[in-house]
């Protein structure tokens, strides 16, 4: 189980909407921490004007608002609704008198209004109203960062990918006219990370690459321990023959090196798999899975699935350093679903055999497959042999 003070050194730096997401993903799905996340969650809305989920979370905490909060949701009301009025009035008069880039404006305005509000799908709505708008590079930029940051939040996760590859797009031509667009590009990759895998198959074929400098670029979307764990699933995930080399890469990197002084438990991980404690790689990607469990983008059901996923690759190449292999020795390693990990394996081309009489594993090389399809062959020309045979005897016999 998740300890708060475990949470919190998991979330790090990560601010703003990316952190109340994941606060309130915890709050939805981890019945232990909710008091504590809402309490958490409660003083973070604060610094907007969401109250109607800033209500919610009191409620949650267990405490109804004091005196003052009450007064600063009462004043935030009034002033948002205030500000509401004017910003809508600003966009009908500009659609009737204004320029195109006072619409755009209007409409960024409103996104970026609707967005403090905590009113995602409207905001994103005027967001990508802007870009319609834009005439500049900078402009489209500015709308398709917005839009993808808006549609993150609102977990519209295709659209986020949409808009990463629009921004993209536009920081091509600023880079021509020699702008610095590093960080930026930075940016739309942990975007597109996060996006991927909310959206990608279970498969570990299709997970993201690591994400790479700068880091301050992304710091507030996703914490040092999400990078480092990502990364890490990346590595140990692969097919048996680009493990090692995925594992050697990031521990050469320095990213990841940087990544693992402020979490270190994915590092841990690495170490096992590189002395070979097979054992301990597993029962810490075991233990990682709770922390996993609280990350919107993967949830309870993702984090199980993956795990397994891993756990599989990491048994198939396990697999290729034995001949033959006892059941209950496997077990011991990899834990009791073993046995349903090998049949899947086998059915995806594995060239192992089962046995299940005998408790073992057995290694096909592709001699073996040769002399297993020789003897079948063998026994196939036998049978027709004895058939031949017993087709001239009743026949004599007549």
């Amino acid at each position: 189980m998740v300890q708060p003070a475990e949470l919190q050194a998991y979330l790090g730096a990560c601010a703003g909407w990316p952190r109340v997401h994941r606060l309130w993903y915890v709050i939805e799905h981890q019945a232990s921490l909710r008091v504590w996340a809402a309490t958490e969650v409660a003083a973070l809305l604060q610094q907007t004007w969401d109250t109607e989920r800033f209500r919610t979370a009191c409620a949650l905490r267990g405490l109804p608002c004091s005196p003052a909060e009450e007064a600063w949701a009462a004043e935030t009301d009034a002033t948002t609704q205030q500000a509401l009025a004017a910003l809508l009035a600003d966009l009908s008069s500009c659609q009737v008198h204004g320029s195109r880039e006072t619409i755009r404006h209007a409409h960024m305005a409103l996104g970026d209004h609707y967005r403090a509000c905590g009113r995602f799908r409207e905001a994103l709505v005027h967001h990508e109203n802007a870009r319609e708008y834009a005439t500049e590079p900078a402009h489209m930029f500015d709308a398709d960062r917005a839009a993808m940051e808006t549609a993150s939040d609102a977990a519209e996760w295709a659209r986020v990918l949409r808009h990463a590859d629009h921004a993209e797009a536009s920081l091509d031509t600023q880079e021509r006219l020699g702008h610095n667009t590093a960080p930026m590009r930075a940016r739309l990759q942990a975007f597109r990370t996060l996006a991927h895998w909310a959206l990608g198959e279970t498969k570990a074929t299709a997970w993201p690459e690591p994400l790479g400098e700068p880091y301050d670029a992304y710091s507030d979307l996703c914490p040092p321990a999400l990078c480092a764990w990502y990364a890490v699933l990346w590595a140990l995930g692969a097919p048996p023959a680009q493990q090692r080399a995925r594992v050697a890469q990031l521990q050469q990197s320095p990213m990841f090196r940087w990544w693992a002084q402020q979490a270190p438990a994915p590092s841990r991980v690495l170490d096992a798999y590189v002395q070979g404690d097979w054992a301990a790689v597993v029962q810490q990607l075991r233990e990682a899975r709770s922390i996993w469990a609280c990350e919107p983008t993967l949830g309870v059901a993702r984090a199980d699935a993956c795990e397994e996923a891993v756990v599989q690759q990491l048994l198939a190449r396990y697999l290729c350093a034995y001949r033959r292999v006892s059941l209950g020795s496997l077990e011991h390693v990899f834990g009791a679903p073993v046995l349903r990990l090998l049949v899947q394996l086998e059915e995806e081309g594995l060239a192992v055999r089962v046995d299940v009489a005998a408790q073992t594993v057995d290694e096909f090389t592709d001699s073996r497959l040769e002399q297993a399809a020789l003897r079948h062959v063998q026994q196939a020309e036998a049978l027709r042999r004895r058939w031949a045979l017993a087709q001239r005897l009743q026949i004599g016999l007549r």
